[in-house]
C-alpha cells in the first residue's frame, strides 16, 4: 500500500478543508495517509 503524508497549517480553515478532502481522495484510491 502506498503511503502519503499531508502537512498543512491548521490555523487556516481553508488549509484544513483542503487537507481533509485530499486525505479522503487518497484513502479512496487505496493510499495510507498520515496527517
Amino acid at each position: 500500500m502506498p503511503k502519503a503524508g499531508i502537512i498543512y497549517n491548521d490555523l487556516k480553515p481553508m488549509a484544513c478543508s483542503v487537507a481533509e478532502e485530499l486525505h479522503n481522495q487518497l484513502r479512496t484510491a487505496g493510499w495510507e495517509v498520515c496527517m
